[in-house]
């Protein structure tokens, strides 16, 4: 008796009678008795073989199970009812006419890529079973096999599609997420930027105004006094040019007003004057876009410009906006010192972080069904993003 492989290590099998000339009972030996019966959580499966004894015993086994099994003497036959059912796992034969195992195993894969397929074959090969785990098969069972061996191969590869599923459950959970606190964070800026213009702004604008109509008197003040109030005077402008960046950093409302084109010119003027950075703005003329566009190509600026007035020591920056009937691309380039190989590699597999750096542009990319591409070196970096192109309604 030859016991199933496994579908990590191949070992050469010994040369198999046809199972045309073996009974059901040989197909599949008997259960050990010291081995546990699989725990199934229910499943849909579909058994190929074209020798109807074999299908009906191992489909019949597998009812015995709990699950909901449908049995079908072809490769053809299969095909059909992948058109309308979705299995959770198809158990096949490899060697049938017309459509072999092979090609079932490669034309499952490409409807139902979560859909776990398992060999059971009496003409077992090192290249037979190479080939099958090549196209994607989970395990690869050879006849005649131990019941149990086969049963618990197709109740772990049940789990592992569940596992997966779910998996990809709490990834899509994840996401939603991600997105809906960064649409949150976006508000809040905007929310912040309001208050510092409304408030907080025109609180030291009365402020600098009964400074002004007091050194109206100054005559009357002595000179440590007038001192005091002039130093007062230029500390009320200071902070009130302070609180209108910051808010229009948070949120410029001229993005709003004119669009992502002004928004770039603003802020580029701002950044060259505050960190002495030349900036090249390059840009087509732009439609309005539609609203997250617009504030994650912005956002991505922001983030470019800040990390190359940190860390790069580049003395100039170049800013490209291109688009075409389909996506909007957008280039942000610098001559400084580039990022250490090993240092983006490790900030693009990580976890994503709201916000931050790397991860938090990739992010905000990623929503919006985009790409986001990084190369640097000794010559600077280069950031582009590709986001497809959405018109905004306004």
């Amino acid at each position: 008796m030859v016991k199933p492989q496994s579908h990590t290590r191949i070992k050469r099998p010994k040369v198999m009678k046809n199972p045309r000339d073996q009974s059901p009972q040989e197909v599949v030996s008997k259960p050990k008795a010291d081995q546990p019966q699989p725990q199934y959580a229910g499943g849909r499966v579909l058994v190929v073989d074209d020798d109807e004894s074999v299908a009906l015993t191992v489909g019949e086994l597998l009812k015995r199970d709990g699950l909901d099994v449908d049995i079908v003497l072809s490769g053809e036959d299969a095909l059909a009812h992948l058109e309308r059912t979705e299995y959770d796992l198809v158990l096949t034969d490899l060697r049938m006419e017309g459509v072999n195992g092979i090609q079932l195993i490669t034309e499952v894969h490409r409807r139902a890529p979560l859909t776990i397929t398992v060999v059971l074959t009496g003409f077992a090969s090192v290249e037979s079973a190479v080939a099958a785990m090549r196209q994607g098969a989970y395990d690869y069972l050879i006849k005649p096999c131990i019941i149990d061996d086969m049963r618990h191969t197709v109740e772990r590869g049940l789990e592992h599609r569940r596992l997966v599923l779910a998996e990809r459950e709490a990834r899509a959970s994840l996401e939603q997420l991600s997105r809906q606190l960064l649409q949150l964070q976006d508000q809040e800026r905007r929310r912040i930027a309001r208050e510092l213009h409304d408030t907080t702004g025109q609180s030291l604008v009365a402020l600098n105004v009964n400074l002004a109509i007091i050194n109206k008197s100054a005559d009357r003040l002595n000179e440590k006094t007038r001192r005091i109030l002039q130093e007062s005077i230029s500390l009320i402008e200071q902070c009130l040019q302070e609180v209108r960046t910051l808010s229009y950093l948070l949120h410029p409302p001229v993005m709003e007003e004119l669009g992502l084109a002004s928004a770039l010119r603003w802020y580029a003027e701002g950044f060259t004057e505050r960190s002495g950075i030349s900036v090249e703005l390059e840009m087509q003329q732009l439609p309005r876009l539609a609203q997250v566009t617009e504030t994650t190509l912005f956002r991505i600026v922001q983030e470019c410009l800040t990390n190359i007035h940190r860390h790069s020591g580049s003395p100039t920056a170049q800013i490209r906006l291109s688009m075409d009937s389909n996506e909007i691309v957008l280039e942000v380039q610098d001559q400084g010192r580039g990022i250490p190989e090993e240092n983006l590699r490790k900030r693009l597999n990580e976890s994503p972080r709201l916000g931050v750096g790397i991860t938090g542009m990739r992010e905000r990319v990623r929503q919006l069904g985009g790409e986001l591409e990084i190369s640097s070196g000794d010559g600077g970096t280069t950031v582009k993003t590709i986001l497809p192109l959405q018109t905004s309604t306004r």
